[in-house]
């Protein structure tokens, strides 16, 4: 094989690759539309804490695995779970099926600020948070 053939084989499947590693426009729709639909407004907005984190502090401390956190988020949808932003438990959506929370945790995930994409390392932890940050009814639980 000809190498400059080779090289520009390659770049072509490295761009290929990262293409499809980039959101579709109608994965972020399909999220998007579940959001409303599944009433996760109720207890999440994308930047500010209300009963439970902004999408976007999600995605942030969990942008160096997101594909682990697509499993473990969708499960957390589904199933409910405590401890991983304070004192408030996440309570199951009974009104999402595993495929709808597969969606809708990776439209979370893909919420990042456009100016931050952190190292694993430098994510905080929610004990770590300003208390700015809290939900109202845990601001005073600190």
């Amino acid at each position: 094989m000809h190498p400059q053939r080779s090289s520009r084989q390659g770049w072509l499947m490295l761009g290929l690759l990262l293409l499809m590693a980039l959101p579709s426009a109608e994965a972020q729709e399909r999220g998007a539309t579940l959001v409303e639909q599944k009433v996760c407004f109720g207890c999440h907005q994308m930047t500010s804490a209300s009963i439970g984190p902004p999408w976007q502090a999600i995605a942030v401390r969990h942008a160096a695995r997101k594909e682990v956190m697509v499993d473990v988020l969708a499960s957390r949808i589904m199933r409910g779970g405590g401890g991983n932003w304070g004192l408030v438990p996440m309570v199951p959506n009974q009104r999402v099926n595993e495929a709808e929370a597969k969606v809708l945790a990776a439209w979370v995930l893909e919420q990042l600020p456009a100016n931050q994409l952190p190292a694993a390392n430098q994510l905080p932890a929610a004990s770590q948070l300003p208390t700015s940050q809290l939900p109202t009814n845990q601001r005073n639980a600190q």
